[in-house]
């Protein structure tokens, strides 16, 4: 699906939410891909920023960020 934004989701949805697995890509190049519930960010995922470094999200954790330039 894709947003006014220019953001583009791919994955699954629920009641016309996201909810499940997929990937949200915001017209940056930035991306976030894991897990939805009620069309937010839930449990596991990845944030990525256009230039490769990402954050692991985990639920009760938070992020833990890797420099992968």
């Amino acid at each position: 699906m894709r947003y006014p934004t220019g953001s583009v989701y791919d994955g699954e949805f629920r009641d016309g939410m996201r909810c499940g697995q997929g990937r949200l890509t915001y017209s940056s190049g930035a991306y976030y891909e894991g897990t939805w519930e009620k069309n937010r960010q839930h449990g596991r995922g990845t944030h990525t920023n256009p230039w490769g470094s990402s954050c692991v999200r985990m639920e009760g954790v938070g992020c833990v960020c890797l420099d992968t330039r």
